[in-house]
């Protein structure tokens, strides 16, 4: 841990160790961002919060200084940032478990949007929804499909032994092992990942029986 905490400072020269409980450590200062996207570009310092969990069943989370309108769609009431869905960071921390590479994917990107957002009015690669409905854009953009089949792929890595030779979920006619295979085998051989994708199945159906009971 305090290898991977040097690491932030480093990368983030303006920020400085504040506190630490038995969940977090608050990390807090100047993020110095340059960054482009598309033609427009970013050269701004923003003052943030990092707080990085002490267990890696948990994720960081980031607390803006004030940089960030409150009306805009993506920030807390708190403060905290809406930097992604948690199976999006899970994914990534899985690959690459560097707090710098976090910051470089989620917090730097978020605030270039959230610049181009305040200048044109749109965002530069499109937005995405909240609550369940985001949950469910994640997995399509994971399993490249649309959100009836994403549903179904997920189902069946939450409740199925995995088939190589049975039919795919997706419905390409393909079997398992030639199509969606290596994504399915990806969540089943991985604790972390398969954890957050039965939270998010449950919170999916819970969500949608809410809705259908009124």
């Amino acid at each position: 841990m305090e290898r991977r905490i040097q690491e932030v400072l480093d990368y983030c020269p303006d920020m400085h160790f504040v506190n630490e409980n038995d969940i977090y450590i608050e990390i807090s200062g100047r993020l110095n961002i340059y960054r482009s996207i598309e033609q427009y570009v970013l050269n701004k310092s923003y003052k943030i919060s990092l707080f990085i969990p002490k267990s890696e069943e948990k994720l960081p989370y980031v607390v803006d200084g004030g940089s960030v309108d409150k009306d805009y769609p993506h920030i807390y009431t708190n403060g905290q940032l809406c930097l992604a869905t948690d199976i999006d960071m899970v994914l990534a921390f899985e690959e690459n478990s560097s707090l710098v590479n976090w910051i470089q994917h989620f917090v730097e990107p978020y605030y270039v949007t959230y610049e181009y957002y305040k200048r044109y009015g749109e965002y530069p690669e499109g937005d995405r929804a909240h609550g369940e409905d985001g949950i469910v854009q994640s997995y399509m953009d994971i399993f490249s499909v649309d959100g009836r089949h994403a549903m179904r792929i997920l189902d069946e890595i939450v409740y199925e032994i995995y088939r190589g030779h049975h039919l795919c979920p997706c419905e390409s006619g393909k079997t398992i092992r030639n199509c969606h295979g290596k994504t399915i085998l990806q969540f089943k051989t991985h604790p972390r990942i398969m954890e957050q994708a039965m939270k998010d199945y449950t919170v999916i159906l819970e969500r949608w029986v809410e809705a259908y009971a009124r």
